[in-house]
């Protein structure tokens, strides 16, 4: 079974009834920071959240489009997947996340934001403005950033994630984003300026991008984004699979089926 989850409210729903999740963290009407686990699988297609049961054992499980994953296998024991799909419904990413996270605290208007080697940075679901009023910094290896989507979760500066093995998930970006670590997975996300990837193996996935996107370093994903500027391609071994192009007409900040325009290729 499954339920749409739209922000900021996240429901789970089992056979038994509905849990709501309870508040945490600086007063704020926070969310726990990994939406799914205990055999759920959480599922992001044009900004929409939605958590399945996860079919016993390891069975597929059937997801919008038609597309099989098999989350069990692919997270193994105590952890559960995310899996991004573009607007057609075919699989874009899939990441993995533990079922039971260790410490955290939840961050609303910050003035700046930091993590540092395996520190986990979570943003609270609550529609107030900036959650991070300036730069947002991934500052050491094997770090995650979680926020509860781009319509809540905002860094009101520049994101700068300079380290490695990052997780960066559910925010909109009003700066520029600079990804310079390896191996960086950042998804479900808008950023308002421009992004630059100068390193190499990262992967973009589900994300609306307003300014340009320039990738200098080589072997990148960039998988399901909708671009608004330039895209320019320097590196080596890029993939771009299910990019299109928009344009904002209305300067509304909201993409409407006819502001949809071509495809956009890494040639």
């Amino acid at each position: 079974m499954s339920i749409f989850i739209r922000e900021p409210t996240y429901r789970f729903l089992s056979m038994v009834g509905a849990v709501l999740l309870s508040p945490s963290g600086c007063g704020a009407e926070a969310l726990a920071p990994f939406p799914g686990g205990d055999n759920r699988t959480v599922v992001i297609k044009d900004g929409t959240t939605t958590v399945f049961d996860n079919p016993p054992g390891s069975d597929c499980l059937t997801l919008p489009g038609g597309e099989c994953v098999r989350p069990q296998q692919q997270c193994g024991a105590g952890a559960h997947a995310e899996v991004v799909l573009d607007s057609t419904g075919k699989v874009q990413a899939v990441v993995c996340f533990p079922d039971k996270p260790g410490p955290y605290s939840v961050i609303d208007q910050q003035p700046t934001g930091m993590v540092d080697n395996k520190g986990v940075l979570v943003l609270d679901g609550v529609a107030d403005g900036p959650d991070i009023l300036g730069d947002l910094n991934v500052t050491g290896n094997n770090a995650t950033v979680y926020g509860q989507g781009p319509a809540t979760s905002v860094i009101g500066g520049n994101a700068n994630i300079t380290f490695n093995n990052a997780i960066v998930r559910g925010i909109s970006v009003m700066g520029n984003t600079t990804i310079a670590g390896n191996d960086t997975m950042m998804y479900y996300c808008v950023v308002y300026g421009s992004v630059t990837i100068a390193s190499n193996n990262n992967t973009l996935s589900g994300c609306d991008i307003y300014g340009d996107v320039t990738v200098s370093g080589n072997n990148n994903k960039l998988l399901g984004l909708r671009i608004q500027g330039m895209l320019v391609n320097k590196g080596n071994g890029n993939v771009c699979t299910s990019d299109v192009r928009f344009t904002d007409t209305n300067m509304n900040r909201l993409i409407e089926p006819i502001e949809l325009g071509a495809a956009v290729t890494c040639k």
